[in-house]
């Protein structure tokens, strides 16, 4: 891949308010390392001040006064919270990092899962927690790492510039002891892994666990999911300890063996009656000091990056894999004009279209027919015909592999036009109101009278029996209701639409069979004024159907 490419597409997934920060944090490190140097010059200032070091052998530069007592104390002041600030700014720095990574990726997700074709929820759930939690850590770490690392070499080269040959005895000596603990990196990479498939894991099962909660607890299989999902967390846990041991050991190895090659240099100098450089033995102790702080935390954030990539290819997979080309069209950009509603009920012309996931066979193949409006079209199909494909396909949801699908409205219209019950009702948290008024935005608001209409045609008894009739609570799992009572109050919603095409996707499949004959009549006579698209497996429909679709 060519470089600029290569940039290209690491601005695009990290974006550039993210790469800003990393650039300041950069920015931030370099202005920290002469902050230190101007520290190691006023600590010296600040002992001749108090007598304990003399002004001939501290030799100070002559912007720093000695003579009086106040200013060389307000200058120590001042730098030492320069350096307390430039500090806070790199935390900070390194949060926002973090955050504002987090954010721009799950956005992504969130637009992802809403808009493209039936997500894998497990899968979504990883991505939105573990996963951008990790690469968000991977670029702060990076943040970090990189500041240390351009701070660490400029500190390197001031220490030659005061005393070479210790400076070079002491990287030796640190360079030995980073690869001493390269051995821990393999531990650290190995648990990184671990972690990464174990919560892909953890997510799955619990996603469909509770997706399936029922199931389980008829069975008596709902205490064994838990125990393997509880497995799962141990071993969840047993990587994290693997990484935190081992992370503890990177940062405690270079500290401890730094101020070990201190002494050795503190040792060798005093035995040999010099001087390491003169007058700069404080701020060479005080700098190495900080050397050896600086590649302590370095270690530390490698290790930390080494254990959080494997979630991070993750992400960078998904978002290299998908990189939103299949939604970035105009429904999810944003429609260029307010869609209008329309008169006239919807019809469809099908001409010759195949459809087909890839490497899958074809679902569809070479199909035509046409829904003319004001009419009830059923399709039927056994499990995996590609009946729900289809409809997406006529709601422009899907788009065919071959062949086109010809509409008398406008894109933008369709989907405004269109009412929607599927066999698996949406609810949300709040009363039966809200529910009915649900995705109503853009369309003249119901009064009174339209909502009783709409509630009597979808056979909603029970809302009128309610005491609280409409200001009646429910949960968005509509605890307190029936599969068919959810059911209906779907399709008195689709109906307060005032469609002119009714989709209807197994939307009868929870009834019993006194209120869906009730609902077939009503569904007959509302083809006076819409169009009605019905996915089912039950042959009731069909006495009422005007055509009949069989996949």
């Amino acid at each position: 891949m060519e470089p600029l490419v290569r940039l290209k597409k690491i601005v695009s997934f990290c974006s550039p308010a993210v790469l800003t920060l990393l650039a300041l944090g950069l920015v931030t490190g370099v202005a920290l390392f002469f902050v230190e140097l101007f520290l190691s010059v006023a600590l010296q200032a600040f002992l001749v001040v108090l007598g304990l070091l003399s002004p001939e052998v501290a030799k100070l530069p002559s912007w720093m006064p000695v003579d009086r007592q106040e200013l060389t104390f307000g200058i120590v002041l001042l730098i030492g919270v320069s350096r307390a600030f430039l500090q806070g700014v790199q935390l900070y720095l390194q949060s926002a990092t973090f955050e504002r990574f987090r954010v721009v990726q799950r956005a992504r997700l969130l637009r992802w899962s809403y808009l493209s074709q039936a997500p894998n929820g497990g899968e979504v759930t990883s991505l939105f927690n573990e996963y951008t939690t990790a690469a968000g850590t991977v670029l702060s770490a990076g943040q970090a790492l990189l500041g240390q690392l351009v701070v660490g070499m400029l500190l390197c080269f001031k220490l030659f510039s005061l005393a070479p040959v210790p400076t070079a005895f002491a990287v030796v000596a640190v360079g030995l002891i980073g690869l001493a603990v390269k051995f821990l990196d393999r531990t650290i990479s190995r648990a990184g892994s671990g972690l990464s498939e174990e919560a892909k894991r953890i997510n799955t099962r619990l996603f469909s666990g509770i997706k399936n909660l029922l199931l389980l607890q008829i069975y008596g299989m709902a205490r064994v999911e838990a125990a393997q999902a509880e497995e799962n967390l141990h071993r969840f846990y047993r990587h994290t300890a693997d990484y935190n041991k081992a992370l503890a050991l990177k940062f405690m190895i270079p500290q401890a063996a730094g101020i070990l090659v201190l002494c050795i240099i503190g040792l060798f100098v005093g035995r040999t009656h010099g001087r390491i450089a003169g007058s700069v033995d404080i701020a060479y102790f005080y700098l190495f000091i900080r050397f050896v702080q600086n590649f302590s935390e370095a270690a530390k954030n490698g290790s930390t990056i080494l254990y959080f990539l494997p979630g991070t290819r993750c992400l960078a997979k998904w978002w290299a894999d998908h990189s939103f080309d299949g939604l970035r069209n105009r429904r999810d950009l944003g429609p260029t004009r307010a869609p209008r509603r329309s008169e006239n009920a919807i019809s469809w012309r099908v001409e010759d279209i195949s459809f087909g996931y890839p490497g899958q066979r074809p679902l569809i193949e070479h199909l035509r027919f046409e829904v003319p409006p004001k009419q009830l079209v059923t399709i039927l199909g056994p499990s995996g015909s590609g009946k729900t494909t289809l409809l997406n396909i006529l709601l422009g949801l899907q788009q065919p592999n071959s062949g086109r699908i010809v509409t008398n409205l406008a894109t933008e219209d369709l989907l405004f036009n269109i009412g929607y019950v599927g066999a698996d009702s949406f609810l949300i948290d709040g009363t039966v109101r809200d529910n009915l008024l649900y995705g109503l935005a853009g369309h003249p608001r119901p009064d009174e009278s339209a909502i009783q209409t709409a509630l009597r045609q979808a056979e909603c008894q029970f809302v009128f029996d309610s005491p609280d009739y409409l200001d009646h609570r429910i949960t968005e799992q509509g605890q307190g209701l029936s599969a068919g009572q959810k059911q209906r109050l779907a399709l008195a919603r689709a109906l307060l639409r005032n469609p002119k095409a009714l989709i209807l996707d197994e939307a009868t499949a929870n009834l019993d069979f006194y209120t869906e004959k009730k609902l077939l009549v009503t569904f007959n006579a509302l083809k006076q004024d819409m169009t009605i698209i019905a996915v089912t497996h039950r042959t009731e429909i069909l006495q009422y159907a005007d055509q009949c679709i069989n996949l």
